[in-house]
């Protein structure tokens, strides 16, 4: 589907600016500068149509029209046949079955999954357009990131850094669990190859420009002295966002791509947050692999690439965005808790080396 003839909405939070000959094109998660020819009057609208990959705008549901009418109308009498099987989330306790959210005020508005649906639904057809619902989810996810766990463990981070032998100890065990991401999240994104066809090659793309990405964060990991990793140990909460993504990837395309997005945000900013806590250190040389990583996903616009799945996609049912909406929400959730527990032992460590 091209966007173009889609309707486009910027997202609360985004403002643009204009200058001379270029607009700034901001969130509080993502700032791009972009120059222009048009006239004042027309920027926003080719901004939106031009940058729709990045988060900053709501995608509307396609229109039925003559020509797509015969195979919505199949997807929505697959939808009918399909309602009464087993989900994802019905093999998982209640209580993990989170509502995705945002904190609600007024230039915020919070989603539940039930609008998620709404908003996505195709017409008076009960299927639902996944680049739709993944423009909403995706910026619920960006969002959630904003959070304070993440603030505060780089803030410990910093803290630490006088402290000289602890503050690298922090960084490693930091990488231990990034690398077990890198590692095992391979599996999963095979799993997606072969339960869509329909995007294989995407993915198979996708999963080569990440292939030695792990190298990387162990040579880091070398650099600062820890050859050997088992002694930092990775968190349960890694290894269950671990397991979320392979969820996703059997479930639908919607909740493999918003966890692709879960799993890449940040990947648009040039300077690797961590090479740059190392700069002006006596292992500032440990950070260059970590940029090198983030260099080859700014290269290769990693931050597009999970609404690239969607593009040509059939449509959802609605339990398919239900169970990513929650899966989604599981994630952040769980990320949270990582964030809390890799915080919680930096304090230790500090409490240990006193």
């Amino acid at each position: 589907m091209v966007p173009a003839v889609r309707r486009l909405t910027p997202y609360e939070e985004l403002t643009i600016q204009f200058c001379e000959n270029s607009v700034a094109v901001q969130t509080p998660w993502l700032m791009l500068d972009c120059e222009v020819n048009q006239a004042v009057d027309s920027i926003q609208k080719n901004v939106l149509v031009c940058l729709y990959q990045y988060p900053i705008c709501y995608i509307h549901p396609q229109q039925i029209t003559f020509r797509n009418i015969g195979s919505l109308l199949r997807c929505a009498w697959w939808a009918f046949r399909c309602a009464g099987l087993p989900h994802i989330l019905e093999k998982r306790s209640a209580s993990r079955q989170k509502e995705i959210s945002t904190s609600p005020n007024r230039s915020n508005p919070s989603w539940t999954v039930n609008q998620v649906i709404r908003f996505s639904r195709i017409g008076w057809l009960n299927v639902c357009d996944g680049v739709a619902a993944f423009s909403v989810l995706r910026r619920c996810l960006h969002q959630s990131l904003l959070s304070a766990p993440e603030r505060k463990l780089f803030e410990r981070l910093n803290d630490l850094k006088p402290s000289g032998e602890l503050f690298f100890r922090g960084i490693a065990f930091v990488l231990v669990q990034n690398l077990h991401v890198t590692r095992f999240g391979t599996e999963a994104l095979n799993r997606a190859v072969s339960r869509f066809p329909s995007i294989a090659n995407k993915v198979v793309a996708y999963i080569e420009s990440e292939s030695g990405h792990d190298k990387l964060v162990l040579k880091s990991l070398k650099l600062l002295g820890y050859e050997n990793t088992s002694e930092l140990g990775v968190l349960p909460e890694t290894k269950q966002l671990v397991q979320i993504l392979s969820d996703a990837a059997a479930s639908s395309t919607v909740a493999f791509s918003i966890m692709i997005e879960f799993f890449e945000a940040g990947s648009s900013s040039s300077e690797h947050p961590i090479a740059s806590l190392l700069k002006g250190t006596v292992h500032a040389d440990a950070g260059k692999p970590l940029q090198m990583h983030r260099d080859i996903n700014v290269n290769a616009n990693h931050s597009s690439t999970a609404l690239s799945f969607l593009m040509d996609s059939e449509p959802l049912t609605t339990r398919e965005v239900q169970e990513a909406s929650r899966l989604l929400a599981l994630a952040v959730s769980v990320r949270e808790s990582m964030l809390e527990r890799l915080e919680e032992n930096l304090q230790r460590f500090a409490r240990t080396s006193d």
